[in-house]
Formats: C-alpha cells, structure tokens, sequence
C-alpha cells in the first residue's frame, strides 16, 4: 500500500523535495482529487505558489510509483497575526498609543464623509472607549505587541462611535476609524484566503467574547452610526455559517447562533450598560483571548 510505503520513505521524500522544491512548505499524503474523493492516494508537495512546479510521479525504493501532486497554500504563518506588516492587512494586530488594549485590524472600508479609505477596528482599540482625541496615532504592531511610536505608526485615529458607559447607558456599537498615513501602508485584502470582502457579505465586528460565545456587533449598525461604507454586507441570521481573520487567533470559524439580542455588561467601574442588537455566535476564540476585537465577520458564501 501507497501508505505505508509513503510512511517508511517519508524522512527521505521530504529531504528530497525540501532541498530541490522552490518554495517547499511540507509534505503528505492525500487523494489524487481535492473535491471528489477517489480512495487513490497520491504525494501531496505543500508549496507557497504553484509557479512552474508540475504535477509528476514518485519512485519508491522497491520501484513502484505514486502520483505527485503540488499543492499551493501560501506563506504558513504560526497562529495569528501579531508581527509587523507593511503593508498591513485585515487580521493584524494594531493600537493607539495611550490605549491599555490591542486589537485587530478589521477592515478598509470607505469614509462616506469624504470618499476615503480608512481603518476600521474597535472603539476599545483606537480610541480607549472614546477617552483619545482625534490624531492619536496607531501603531502595526499596537503599543502591547511591541509597537514603537514612530517607528511603526500606520495612521492617526480619526473618530469613534461615542461610548456610553455610564450606568445603564446605551450602545449599539463598538467601533472606531483611523486615517492611514499613506496608501502604501494598508492593503484590504484579508491575510486569511478563505475571507473575501469584495465577494462574502460582512455581516458585523467582533467586539466581546467570553470562554463560551463570541459578540458580534451587526453591520447595518456599524455603517450607520459610523457613516462608512464596505463592498459587500449581509444581515446576520440564525445559522449563517461566518468566518473572519483575527490578530491572535488566526482564521475564525463560527455559526450565528442569536441575533437582535440586547446585552447588560458591567465595566471595570461597575457601571451596568447595555449594548442593544448585538449577534452571539459559539465557539471560535478560546477562552475569548484578547487581541481579536475588530474582527469582521463575513458569510462563508459569496453573495
């Protein structure tokens, strides 16, 4: 059998194709048919691009032979994004100066207010719940990943939604925009593939989470009261499969499991405030780590 040979010259396939394959990544063993499963097994050569690499055969020392097959999959990065990219992405992690959290850069999207690009993250992560004024600067990486004011400053925040953390105070959103330093510094192509802005409908930010759910603020919402636009939206609905890039967690794979739910937090000086309408999904982010608020959610579907 193709396996256990493929088990018995592995170290020696490996080295071999680590050594003559231009951007080599890994090796395994898989179907010769990505989409519909055949049962033949075939080599499966992980490389960073396809480039002039051509699918060819294998010979085992005993002389029989398997197919080969190269497979494109990208620059494998460990889990994450919390390095310093230029240009910077969606899914990286980013902060102002004066701001206690980092969180993720969540997406280009268009000032409707002058016709500009712009940043979108949260509230929490620009702007420290609407307590910096307009100019902050932010840093890729932010300020509590390593981030050096100057050196690594990307753009100035340019306005939030007004945080109401009064006692029973209320809020649909959690949500800031920043003016980039230039348009060489930013990219709004997603680092994760798999998330398609210009395709899949955004359908709301991630913004809180807890060891058990993920809290999504709608998109309808944020546009509204923060007067931009995206290329693409979809209202969230119970069910909707959804995915996102998040700057500590890498890809995000969730399913809406609430939507319209109105939410009563308490803040670190015990006020109770509400945050109205926001979207719970399970699962996705152990331990709901810091780092991922800002992420948009998009549907897994093009629409």
């Amino acid at each position: 059998m193709i396996k256990n040979k493929f088990k018995e010259e592995k170290k020696s396939i490996r080295e071999h194709y680590h050594k003559n394959t231009e951007g080599f990544v890994g090796v395994g063993l898989g179907d010769s048919s990505s989409e519909n499963y055949t049962g033949e097994n075939c080599i499966r050569i992980y490389v960073t691009k396809i480039g002039n690499h051509k699918n060819g055969v294998h010979k085992f020392q005993d002389g029989s032979v398997a197919n080969v097959q190269y497979v494109e999959v990208g620059k494998i990065r460990l889990r994450g994004f919390m390095g310093r990219y230029r240009p910077a992405q969606p899914g990286a992690i980013l902060g102002a100066v004066g701001c206690p959290l980092d969180g993720t850069l969540g997406a280009i999207v268009t000032d409707n207010t002058d016709g500009k690009k712009v940043i979108l993250s949260c509230n929490h992560v620009l702007a420290n719940w609407s307590l910096l004024p307009a100019g902050t600067p932010i840093l890729q990486p932010g300020p509590n990943s390593g981030g050096v004011a100057g050196t690594d400053q990307i753009g100035t925040l340019k306005r939030a939604v007004q945080a109401n953390l009064g006692n029973l105070g209320v809020n649909y959103v959690d949500a800031a925009i920043a003016t980039p330093t230039n348009n060489t510094v930013i990219n709004a192509t997603p680092f994760c593939a798999a998330v398609k802005p210009t395709r899949q409908g955004a359908i709301g930010m991630l913004w809180a989470a807890s060891p058990y759910i993920m809290i999504i603020a709608p998109i309808t919402n944020i546009l509204t009261l923060m007067n931009v636009s995206v290329p693409k939206q979809k209202a969230p609905a119970v069910g909707m499969s959804i995915h996102a890039c998040g700057a500590k967690a890498g890809y995000i794979t969730s399913t809406v499991t609430d939507v319209l739910v109105d939410l009563l937090l308490t803040t670190d000086d015990g006020n109770d405030v509400w945050f109205m309408d926001q979207t719970i999904c399970a699962g996705g982010i152990a331990d709901g780590d810091g780092g991922d608020s800002g992420s948009m959610f998009y549907t897994t579907f093009n629409v």
